[in-house]
């Protein structure tokens, strides 16, 4: 199994286009995320570690899916949504364009 640390995120983040999104799978892995790793224990401490920096990080929306071992979808926000008027904006322009 590749451990996907948070530096790789944040390279991945550099060049994916606002609104793209990044998957991650086994981000529950078994229910290990929530005890306390061994010090041996690297696979989990390095999921933990990816789910904290993904949890922090202001530019990405995330949603955790409980199946199986854990589905992660981050999407990453578009410039304007920071400012939430733009978001309220951007969505009424958004379901327009659907009608």
């Amino acid at each position: 199994m590749q451990l996907v640390t948070p530096r790789l995120v944040a390279m991945a983040l550099s060049v994916l286009r606002p609104g793209g999104f990044i998957l991650a799978d086994n981000t529950l892995w078994d229910g290990h995320v929530l005890e306390v790793p061994s010090a041996a224990d690297r696979q989990t401490q390095g999921i933990e570690d990816f789910n904290d920096f993904v949890a922090k990080d202001e530019r990405v929306g995330r949603v955790i899916l409980p199946l199986r071992d854990g589905l992660t979808l981050i999407r990453k926000k578009n410039r304007a949504t920071s400012n939430p008027n733009c978001l309220k904006h951007r969505c009424v322009k958004d379901l327009r364009r659907v009608r």
